[in-house]
């Protein structure tokens, strides 16, 4: 006999699991409570009820929890199939809501964005007959898909809506989350500084939940700002974190973002590593678009590998070349493919192939979007070293210029400690081109004006007053602080040195 009440205790249970980012233990609340309800039953005896409901929402919580785990999209689909029959019996229209809210999640976490769209759109038409949870949850993805598909205000409304309803319902947890996505979506308009300091006032909510996600997306934004230590730091705890909870989508996330931080401090081996095993987890699940960002990476890796190497192999960088170019024809108009062309110009370059290295590059200019400041230093490296290949030594110094002017310019918006590093990390390999091109000429005086441009690039005249925000301002006072007491133990000291060269690092982070 059908224990309604037991079922629903199990439910809520598995939800709240759920939510707080712990698939395999919402799994087992959610089969509990179908337990608890027995077999289903036909129309006639399990009609319009309590248990109908019960079951409806058990159904949709099993369907998303087992697709976190296993990644097998059919059997997620086939369970939201009968979740949505469940609701029908119901005769619920929140419960219709919450099913295409669901299914457009699943689409979502699978990388199908354009069906993901079509289900949360029609969701958003039923918005008034939703629960205020599915509400919040479907504005909240919505919102999320939005920025990854670039429409950044459209996205911004959604999460102001979402961030909004959760206040008024007490629901501290998306509340974060709203908030923490308002600051990504500040990452990719190209505004750094506004992202940390939003996520850092999401993260102050009282939420309960798993940071992962949050570190996560944290590195991200600080492997954009050259903070790559700090950055690698939160993804090996976040990487521990989705390992524990069977994450696998998540995981591959971070070794996705891993990869990238090797290959901006020149590590090319250890970025093959992070994203083949990334590239390996996405095509487990079956997650094309995913597995093309972590193919993406693989070439990237290979082709600094071949970059840094005594002799340049032309054959083998005109073959990674040829990957990227044709992993960009497959993505279309899209930041993915933007950088996979600029990769390819790269590798065309390295090889000697300065026709196709043009025609790369003029393909990553098409689109809207806005460059982050790895892929603009990047276009302005490439430009520079075609331009020396054809002999024009003055369009190369002007390209090199430009990127240390973007540079100089994150530098002056973003801080001093901060933009230090980032400089360093970014502007290095323009740097090396500068002055091997200045060495070429047999002259000292080009040398050392080659030099000290790079020197200003790192090193330019830093903030001398503190911001107007006092919090901010306290906060920087700190970071230099910890910087400076860092620098003092110096790497060789005792036990309790080492202890506190830890605390250090985790504070200023």
């Amino acid at each position: 006999m059908a224990d309604v009440a037991a079922a629903r205790v199990a439910l809520d249970a598995a939800l709240s699991a759920a939510s707080g980012g712990h698939p395999e233990e919402a799994s087992e609340g959610f089969r509990s409570a179908l337990s608890h309800l027995g077999p289903a039953q036909d129309k006639a005896k399990d009609g319009a009820d309590d248990g109908a409901y019960v079951r409806a929402r058990s159904l949709l919580g099993l369907a998303m929890s087992e697709l976190e785990l296993s990644g097998d999209v059919p059997a997620a689909e086939s369970r939201l199939a009968v979740a949505a029959r469940w609701a029908r019996r119901a005769g619920s229209d929140a419960l219709h809501v919450a099913v295409l809210g669901q299914l457009g999640l699943a689409r979502l976490r699978t990388g199908d964005s354009p069906g993901a769209l079509e289900a949360l759109d029609e969701a958003v038409t039923w918005l008034d007959a939703a629960e205020p949870v599915d509400a919040i949850r479907i504005l909240l993805n919505r919102g999320t898909l939005l920025l990854e598909l670039g429409r950044l205000d459209d996205a911004r409304a959604d999460l102001r809506a979402s961030a909004e309803r959760s206040e008024a319902a007490g629901d501290a947890l998306r509340v974060f989350k709203a908030r923490h996505n308002l600051g990504y979506a500040h990452f990719l308009a190209g505004d750094l500084p506004a992202a940390l300091a939003a996520m850092a006032e999401a993260a102050r909510v009282e939420q309960g939940a798993s940071p992962a996600v949050a570190l996560l997306d944290r590195a991200q934004v600080l492997v954009d700002a050259g903070l790559v230590a700090e950055a690698d730091q939160l993804l090996a705890e976040a990487a521990e974190l989705f390992e524990a909870s069977r994450l696998e989508h998540d995981l591959a996330q971070v070794e996705l973002t891993r990869a990238r931080c090797a290959l901006l401090v020149r590590e090319p081996d250890n970025a093959l590593r992070w994203a083949r095993a990334a590239r390996a987890r996405f095509a487990a699940r079956g997650n094309g678009p995913w597995l093309a960002r972590a193919e993406l990476a693989e070439c990237q890796a290979l082709l600094a590998g071949l970059l840094d190497a005594p002799d340049r192999a032309p054959d083998a960088l005109a073959e990674v070349a040829a990957q990227a170019g044709a992993l960009a024809d497959r993505e279309g108009v899209s930041r993915l493919s933007r950088d996979a062309h600029l990769t390819a110009a790269e590798a065309f370059a390295g090889a000697g192939r300065s026709a196709e290295a043009h025609a790369a590059l003029a393909r990553a200019s098409q689109g809207a979007w806005r460059s982050p400041l790895p892929l603009a230093v990047r276009a302005r490296l490439v430009k520079a070293q075609l331009a020396l290949d054809a002999g024009d030594r003055a369009a190369a110094r002007r390209h090199v210029r430009g990127g240390q002017e973007l540079l100089a310019e994150h530098r002056r918006q973003f801080g001093s400690v901060e933009a230090v590093a980032a400089a360093a990390v970014h502007g290095v390999r323009l740097t090396e081109l500068d002055v091997g091109a200045a060495l070429a000429t047999g002259r000292p005086a080009a040398v050392l004006e080659a030099v000290e441009r790079g020197r200003a690039t790192f090193a330019g005249p830093a903030r001398v007053r503190p911001p107007d925000d006092t919090e901010l301002g306290d906060l920087l006072s700190e970071l230099r602080r910890c910087v400076e007491r860092y620098r003092v133990l110096g790497p060789d000291g005792d036990a309790a040195a080492d202890a506190e060269r830890d605390e250090l690092a985790r504070r200023a982070v």
